[in-house]
This record gives structure tokens, sequence and C-alpha cells, in this order.
């Protein structure tokens, strides 16, 4: 697994406004986001505590609607 240090270069390197995480990671998280002052928005997406810096995905995606996007386009694998 990755150090903090190492999940902040690549967040950073990547240019990162948004760090994703689970709640079984979220300490490594945590502690990575601190290192990147460049970031906007930090997501736990398995519920559990969506405590700062970070918000659960349920609790920030609420109010969008569920329905698809009528011109839906896959996303491409970014890979280090």
């Amino acid at each position: 697994y990755l150090t903090p240090e190492e999940v902040a270069y690549i967040v950073q390197n990547s240019r990162s406004k948004v760090l994703i995480t689970s709640l079984a990671k979220r300490e490594i998280a945590v502690a990575a986001a601190a290192l990147c002052p460049d970031l906007r928005l930090c997501l736990v997406v398995d519920g559990g505590s969506g405590a700062a810096p970070f918000t659960d995905l349920d609790t920030a995606t609420a109010d969008f609607p569920s329905s698809p996007l009528p011109d839906e386009r896959a996303g491409m694998s970014m890979l280090y």
C-alpha cells in the first residue's frame, strides 16, 4: 500500500482537486490530504466517518439526480 507521502505525490503531480478514499484507507488519505493544499474536496465512499476533511459520498451527491445524463461518456483509466 502507498504511504501518505506517496499518495500526496500522486495527487499533487496529477494536479488533482478531489481525493476519494474508502473508510479502510481513510487514515492514510487524511495524512495525504494535509500535504495537498490544492485539494478542494475529499470524499469517503463507503459511508462511515465523513469527519473533516472528508465528506461522505452519499451526502455529497444527495442533491444530484440519480438518472443518467443524456450524453454520458465513458471515462478513462489514469494509471500511475
